[in-house]
């Protein structure tokens, strides 16, 4: 992760994201994490812990959450109403339907690069800007999906080991 010379916040924004959901370092990217997970590894909650959420469930938030910040962003509607966090989080999962855990994991994909190209498309200058009226600005937002991300990805990365991935 090299931010280049000088103070160019967008691109500090964005090696932070790479280094949480593309390359990893100190700890295993996303997208890494991922790779190779069953739907039923997925669909794995911890012996005790029933209210706890699965893999599949925190993929599904977080996907929702980087298409909801890639829109605001861009400055597009959001969602209409109010959607409660608990309903981004979907169901479980099916430990049988392998073919709807490619499906959340291409969501989640998808929504990276959204936001990513969100993102990319700022100027040192819009973000400090709030997106809205009384709304974040910009870098808010970025800063604090980045730090959600990462705390998600480490409750993935234990869920996977006990679901018996390495969690890598």
């Amino acid at each position: 992760m090299n931010a280049g010379p000088g103070p160019d916040r967008v691109r500090l924004l964005l090696d932070q994201m790479d280094y949480t959901h593309l390359e990893g370092g100190w700890f295993p990217p996303t997208r890494r994490v991922l790779e190779g997970l069953t739907a039923a590894q997925a669909c794995h909650q911890a012996s005790g812990a029933a209210t706890t959420h699965t893999i599949w469930e925190l993929v599904s938030h977080l996907a929702f959450w980087k298409e909801t910040c890639a829109r605001a962003l861009r400055r597009l509607p959001r969602h209409p109403g109010r959607i409660e966090n608990d309903a981004t989080f979907g169901g479980i999962g099916d430990p049988a339907d392998e073919t709807g855990w490619r499906a959340a994991v291409d969501r989640l994909e998808k929504a990276d690069t959204a936001f990513r190209e969100a993102v990319a498309g700022l100027r040192d200058a819009d973000l400090d800007r709030p997106l809205s009226a009384g709304d974040v600005s910009a870098r808010e937002l970025v800063s604090a999906l980045n730090v959600h991300d990462g705390y998600h990805l480490g409750q993935i990365v234990l869920l996977a080991k006990l679901a018996g991935s390495s969690g890598e």
